[in-house]
């Protein structure tokens, strides 16, 4: 059994969420409301399903402690994308992104490698799914590298505009 932790092997996840943090932070509520399509969410509303979806994930499924740390309750069946008449502003989005981060720092700090392998069940619509904990916890924080791979790609450099 190993003993190191994974964060070696997310080393820039925090560097990401820093950006999009910092990024969503500043932005005014006529740059949150924007939408990348017709029928797509507003950058609101996808920057909340990100953080929603890092507490469901990692509390609701895996079982990890924290979620009352956070704006989103454990077992929540609606999340922040929900309630798309309820636009959020950037300070909760940041209070968001910082808080349930801390989730994914503590995932960081304490699991190991063989503990990826691990699988989780769950109910999907009444359904039942079993989760490997790697796609668990990578889906709970794909956004933040992601978001970071895009503003890479659309300036050019490694990493956002400033």
């Amino acid at each position: 059994m190993s003993t190191s932790t994974i964060r070696s092997a997310y080393d820039m996840w925090p560097q990401y969420n820093g950006r999009l943090r910092r990024v969503i932070g500043a932005m005014s509520a006529e740059q949150l409301a924007i939408r990348p399509s017709a029928d797509g969410w507003p950058i609101w509303a996808t920057v909340g399903h990100t953080a929603g979806g890092r507490v469901y994930w990692l509390c609701d499924v895996i079982g990890e402690p924290g979620a009352q740390t956070t704006p989103f309750a454990k077992g929540a069946e609606m999340g922040w994308d929900d309630e798309l008449d309820h636009p959020r502003h950037a300070d909760e989005l940041a209070e968001a992104l910082d808080s349930t981060f801390r989730l994914v720092e503590g995932c960081l700090d304490r699991w190991t490698p063989d503990m990826l392998a691990d699988r989780f069940d769950r109910d999907y619509f009444g359904e039942p799914r079993s989760t490997p904990a790697v796609l668990s916890f990578s889906g709970s924080s794909a956004t933040t590298p992601t978001a970071a791979a895009s503003c890479r790609r659309r300036s050019g450099s490694t990493g956002c505009r400033r």
